[in-house]
Formats: structure tokens, sequence, C-alpha cells
């Protein structure tokens, strides 16, 4: 094995984010964007709060739908 190729001496886990701090990007379409922006008149940096929380209302009503 070639010497830049060996990782038996590296540490693992070093650069590893726990999985609750990543942020994770997820792309609109431009419908989805137009409503957001257009007619509910968010903020682009609003947006990802506004997400959020219709994502969560989501999951809630799944939950109590035994989704």
């Amino acid at each position: 094995m070639k010497d830049e190729c060996d990782f038996s001496n590296t540490e693992q886990d070093k650069l590893c984010v726990p999985v609750e701090d990543m942020q994770v990007l997820v792309p609109l379409n431009k419908e989805v964007l137009r409503y957001f922006t257009e007619t509910c008149q968010i903020r682009p940096e609003n947006l990802g709060v506004w997400v959020n929380y219709l994502l969560s209302r989501d999951i809630e009503i799944a939950r109590r739908m035994d989704l």
C-alpha cells in the first residue's frame, strides 16, 4: 500500500458532527419558493424557520394519525 493511502494511524470520529448539530440544505422548487416569498410574504432569511415550523406541524399530525 502506498504511504499516502495508509489510514491505520488516524483518529476515528475526530471530525464527526453529532446528528443533532447538523444543518441540511434542502433545495426548494420554484413553485414552493414563490409561494413562500410572494403569497406568504416570507423574507428569504426567515424561510428556514417557516419550513421547519410547517414540517414539525406535519410530524405532529402524522403522529396523531399513527402514520
